[in-house]
């Protein structure tokens, strides 16, 4: 459904819903899984691979849209997403695979940075600053945690703090 969004994110009468819609289902999927104790691997990589494609969309629509108000925050944001990528391809050297962790930070910083095109459309340009603040510390724990690990990584490890 993500992919989908890119082709309204001119007409807002139909990107709206649809983000709500992906967002809410992205939600539901994994907590059925947990709730059915139906959790698999598989499942765990498309749920990783449906939220790198909704991230995606949000970027691209921040791209396309918001420009003018995300414009004094393009450094920070450039940093955030380096440390990601740094994070990726440690995990790809050390470990021979891309690692994502699903810690509560991650989460948080999903749920924030999911949040923030709908809190542009109602024009509360301030929460920018606390997705910034959120996303940087779920990328420096994500980072710290795939340079510093010893042995494998658990990808459902809830915090650097706690196993």
């Amino acid at each position: 459904m993500s992919a989908v969004m890119l082709f309204f994110i001119g007409d807002m009468r139909v990107f709206v819903p649809l983000y709500i819609v992906a967002g809410i289902t992205d939600v539901a999927d994994g907590f059925i899984a947990r709730k059915f104790n139906a959790r698999t691997a598989l499942g765990a990589r498309l749920d990783s691979a449906g939220d790198a494609v909704m991230f995606l969309v949000i970027v691209y629509y921040l791209l396309r849209i918001e420009t003018d108000i995300l414009s004094p925050y393009w450094i920070a944001i450039a940093i955030i997403l380096s440390v990601k990528i740094i994070s990726v391809v440690a995990g790809a050297i050390r470990f021979r695979k891309p690692i994502v962790l699903h810690t509560l930070a991650n989460k948080t910083a999903g749920v924030a940075v999911w949040l923030l095109p709908l809190m542009l459309w109602l024009g509360l340009s301030w929460y920018i600053i606390p997705v910034i603040i959120i996303a940087a510390g779920a990328a420096i724990e994500e980072a710290a945690m795939v340079i510093y690990s010893k042995g494998e990584i658990e990808p459902n490890r809830k915090s650097i703090f706690c196993r």
